[in-house]
């Protein structure tokens, strides 16, 4: 959507057509060969990166004019591996707005690829060539406001968890201050500053506008709300001052900081639930992993949170690999069995209300991805671009068997099903059937792995 607004503002006449994922392949193909359009952009992360490449030679087939262009988490973190595996034309590495421009006006005056900052092309004799990296956007008030109006609303199941009956997500600033060692997060990373803020206008204006839309909950994705929370209380003041009362929301945070004035202005805006990456109840693995926060931390945030009525919802990560001074570091089952015992505690303790779990995943572009690399971790065959799903299994660790895993794999479905069931919100209308499709379809996945 954002693309799409940079685009409408630099090129008004241009016509530009919003594919969702809900089409079938075969829909979207029929779709795209309709259209027969000039230019053929794909965003994708790297488990959707083998769909895509099957995906991207199929639209050349048919369109074989089309100008294929990827873009987002995986042709930045792998840009060689994409051109050399698909028939993509260009990978754009890093944020897309103004690479996207120079791209098209490269192809309306017939000027070469070499020059534009923040791609990788194939070159004539089909060798793949990597351009310079482009700044970052300085100061995000120079977007346009997104091109929501490209989609209808009513097609998308929304926040499986949500009080408002037609909900939607959006971002209120790119980027992270942190490091661990689990995330792929490579279009945030390529330069500073790693974190960018929107101005809390802006993103009441954009509130609005999916306000008059229909939506009544917007989950807002930032990484973490509270990475500069001067900053983060002025937005959630600015939704306040919109003044729907009908309207909620649900965001991220960081465990600390967590000051009480912001978490007054969450509660004050309609903020109700409240996502806190906790990982581990193991000091070790959090130190190892680079996650920097601590269990006072986490239990201080939490009971500030249910102190001023937010509901939170924990996301646990089981079966960590690191490096300290060089050599190889693993979480044990014993520490994931911890772990688990500690959120069920949590949620006895009336700390937390929500969970969900899954198995580290060494996606390119993470720290874990290289350590799994130098350290043979990987299991054989293992094929990150298809693994969609959280609780595949994709590295072997030390000392670790295959049955420890799959029997803690199969207890943390059932602390996630107990928090769930406890709690009341969870049989609302309008969630009972998305809970219940998430718990039979995570069931299946798991014994069928």
């Amino acid at each position: 959507m954002y693309l799409a607004a940079v685009i409408r503002r630099q090129f008004p006449g241009f016509t530009i057509h919003y594919l969702d994922a809900l089409y079938s392949s075969e829909e979207h193909l029929r779709c795209v060969e309709a259209i027969n359009p000039t230019i053929y952009a794909l965003s994708f992360a790297s488990p959707y990166a083998a769909a895509a490449t099957r995906l991207i030679n199929d639209i050349k087939q048919i369109c074989p004019t089309a100008l294929a262009v990827c873009g987002g988490a995986h042709p930045t973190a792998a840009p060689r591996d994409v051109l050399v595996s698909s028939d993509a034309d260009i990978c754009c590495i890093g944020e897309g707005e103004e690479t996207l421009l120079e791209i098209i006006n490269s192809l309306l005056n017939g000027e070469p690829l070499g020059s534009i900052a923040g791609i990788a092309y194939r070159t004539q004799n089909q060798a793949v060539q990597i351009n310079v990296r482009r700044p970052y956007i300085s100061d995000l008030s120079d977007l346009p406001l997104t091109a929501w109006d490209l989609i209808a609303p009513g097609r998308y199941s929304g926040c499986r968890k949500s009080k408002g009956k037609l909900s939607m997500a959006m971002v209120a600033s790119r980027g992270c201050l942190y490091n661990c060692t689990f995330c792929s997060n490579p279009v945030w990373r390529l330069q500073r500053p790693w974190f960018r803020t929107r101005p809390p206008a802006d993103v009441a204006a954009e509130v609005e506008m999916l306000y008059q839309m229909g939506i009544r909950e917007i989950y807002i994705r930032s990484d973490e709300m509270n990475a500069d929370v001067e900053w983060a209380i002025s937005v959630f003041d600015a939704l306040f001052h919109l003044g729907h009362q009908d309207l909620y929301f649900q965001c991220n945070l960081r465990a600390s900081p967590v000051p009480p004035e912001l978490v007054a202005s969450m509660a004050r805006a309609g903020c109700w639930l409240c996502h806190i990456g906790i990982e581990s109840s193991s000091p070790r693995v959090l130190k190892g992993i680079k996650k920097h926060i601590t269990l006072p931390e986490i239990e201080s945030a939490l009971g500030l949170l249910k102190l001023h009525g937010i509901k939170t919802y924990g996301f646990f990560m089981c079966y960590q690999a690191w490096e300290d001074k060089g050599e190889p570091c693993y979480e044990s089952t014993k520490e994931v069995l911890q772990t688990l015992r500690y959120a069920a505690s949590l949620r006895l303790r009336g700390l937390l209300n929500y969970m969900s779990w899954s198995l580290a995943t060494p996606y390119p572009g993470s720290e874990l991805f290289q350590i799994s690399l130098k350290h043979n971790l990987l299991v054989p065959d293992c094929d990150l671009e298809s693994i969609r799903l959280p609780w595949d299994i994709t590295v072997r660790l030390p000392g670790v068997s295959k049955f420890a895993m799959v029997s803690a794999r199969f207890l943390g479905m059932f602390v996630q099903g107990s928090l769930v069931l406890c709690d009341r919100d969870s049989y609302r209308l309008h969630t009972v059937g998305g809970n219940l499709r998430h718990a039979l379809h995570k069931l299946r996945r798991v014994i069928r792995l």
